[in-house]
């Protein structure tokens, strides 16, 4: 049997101050915080029914000034600048802020009004791909005081702008590449939470990009996919980014578990590990020592266990990792989705902070 950590308790808590009201018909992000990303005194974070980014700075020990960042004003999404993008990964790396979308289908479901009769199964039986969910792109990072940063909707004078695979009526080249994979081709297949294929973390080094799976979960085994992306062309004026040759899988056991999260902490990885169903937990944090240096010919690893991470039953589920210090070490704050009532004030969320030894 595989040994865990204790439940870990929480040396802090820090609020994030969503104060903004959300978009019309939108819900509101403090809800359903679904990616985090922090460079200096900011924080970036992503949320599932909406394409947008929420953009926090350090304020005293909390996060606040909030200003939110439209993704339709930088990029062409193909559903239009309001349909949901599912953000569910954030990266920072040189220079630039990495979106992925999840990439997954969703299923249309039954009336909650009504019983569950024929028709309602009938419609369990639709199946739907939203463009902007195969969403891979990147933003320039730009500095806007000491400390705290923004990203550039526009082209920069040193040639950076918004880049993004461009995704076409089948999807991205990215999308196309993951549907011809003999291993995760059937997965695309499904929706997310049943195994289908569901990016949920994001890890940048260079032109290599990880994707982590929360599914599929295949033998028991979490998967995440590296990918070369670059610009397309070497021309300044060139928008778009391309993949570049073959797909390469890492292949970890998370003790049944999938990919909620992953962020870099120097050569190494750090991956939220949660269910792929649909249920509340366990969830818990694991070391994959040494991505940035070269990959041995065994892709299986076997990450080590860190923290285990509370959680609550139907609410409170770890879902956005982001490093941070407190008390002048390194630690790592984590942002739960659904969050309990006890969690949300006004539009702020209370996401907690936990220490990282090692």
């Amino acid at each position: 049997m595989t040994n865990h950590p204790a439940s870990a308790v929480p040396i802090a808590q820090i609020r994030l101050a969503l104060d903004d009201a959300p978009g019309e018909g939108q819900p509101h992000p403090a809800h359903d915080i679904s990616a985090a990303a922090r460079i200096g005194d900011t924080l970036f974070l992503g949320a599932d029914e909406c394409a947008d980014l929420e953009v926090l700075d350090l304020v005293g020990e909390d996060f606040a000034a909030h200003r939110r960042i439209r993704l339709g004003e930088a990029f062409d999404l193909p559903g239009g600048p309001d349909e949901e993008m599912d953000i569910e990964g954030l990266a920072v790396d040189a220079g630039w802020l990495w979106v992925t979308g999840s990439h997954s289908l969703t299923r249309k479901k039954p009336k909650k009004s009504k019983p569950l009769d024929d028709h309602g199964l009938a419609r369990l039986a639709h199946l739907k791909q939203r463009p902007n969910r195969m969403f891979l792109g990147r933003l320039p990072l730009i500095e806007t005081s000491q400390g705290r940063w923004d990203v550039a909707l526009a082209p920069l004078p040193d040639g950076r702008r918004p880049q993004m695979l461009p995704i076409g009526k089948h999807g991205s080249d990215l999308y196309k590449a993951l549907k011809k994979h003999p291993l995760l081709g059937p997965f695309c297949a499904l929706p997310a939470k049943e195994n289908g294929l569901d990016v949920e973390g994001l890890v940048v080094d260079g032109d290599r990009v990880g994707l982590g799976l929360r599914g599929p979960v295949i033998n028991g085994w979490a998967l995440i996919v590296e990918a070369h992306i670059a610009p397309a062309s070497e021309t300044p004026d060139e928008a778009d980014l391309a993949l570049a040759g073959d797909l390469k899988l890492h292949v970890l056991d998370l003790a049944g578990l999938g990919v909620r999260d992953l962020k870099r902490r120097a050569a190494d990885v750090l991956i939220l590990a949660g269910p792929t169903m649909k249920l509340s937990g366990p969830a818990r944090v694991y070391r994959w020592p040494g991505w940035t240096t070269p990959v041995p010919a065994d892709l299986l690893h076997r990450p080590e266990a860190v923290i285990e991470l509370p959680h609550g039953q139907g609410a409170d589920h770890p879902e956005a990792l982001a490093p941070v210090r407190h008390g002048g070490n390194e630690a790592l704050l984590v942002v739960c989705d659904t969050p309990s009532p006890e969690r949300l004030a006004g539009g702020a969320v209370v996401a907690d902070v936990f220490g990282v030894e090692g």
